[in-house]
């Protein structure tokens, strides 16, 4: 019997141990992506031709809007799930602050 729970320890640290990799992987892919989308987002948000479109003008808030998700939030989640470090346990002005930024980027 103790073989077995060896072997199902095991299995679950593997488990545990890929399913970090692939948490660390994707959300530096994400990362990536999301400045480079965002940027180029801004980059033709603001040209001259759109800013008086005000379609344009919600799409480059909802663009900065999403800077927020990729430049706080996900960095933040990377750092909780990946690395096991939460932030939030720090210091309570840090608590309040961060609980109150990030649903407002969502």
């Amino acid at each position: 019997m103790s073989s077995s729970n060896t072997s199902i320890d095991t299995t679950i640290n593997d488990i545990q141990q890929n399913m970090h990799v692939f948490i660390k992987i994707w959300s530096i892919t994400f990362f990536a992506l999301g400045v480079v989308g965002h940027a180029l987002n801004i980059y033709v948000f603001t040209r001259r031709e759109f800013r008086s479109n005000p379609c344009a003008r919600y799409f480059l808030a909802l663009t900065l809007s999403g800077c927020g998700v990729v430049y706080v939030s996900l960095p933040l989640r990377l750092l909780q799930t990946a690395y096991n470090i939460n932030v939030f346990v720090y210091s309570l002005l840090s608590c309040k602050f961060l609980s109150y930024i990030l649903p407002c980027f969502r």
